[in-house]
């Protein structure tokens, strides 16, 4: 489920089928470059790309949302 966008980053969350990363996470998605960031924490957990400083502080911004969408659907 796409959470937001704020070009160039669209930024996901899904449901978690067998935990593969065992704990709350994003996904940050700009040009051809896909990570995986820890909620609430916002460290990189996949991916060989930092997250940009821009992309750091709307992710900041939107973390409360970001949390709330992962709740809703990792609920159990």
């Amino acid at each position: 489920m796409k959470v937001f966008e704020n070009w160039p980053y669209n930024v996901y969350v899904y449901k978690e089928v067998g935990s593969p990363h065992h704990l709350s996470h994003c996904d940050v998605r700009w040009d051809e470059i896909s990570i995986k960031v820890g909620l609430p924490s916002l460290n990189v957990i996949v991916g060989s790309k930092k997250l940009p400083k821009r992309a750091r502080k709307i992710l900041e911004q939107h973390l409360d949302e970001l949390c709330e969408a992962w709740d809703k659907l990792n609920a159990n």
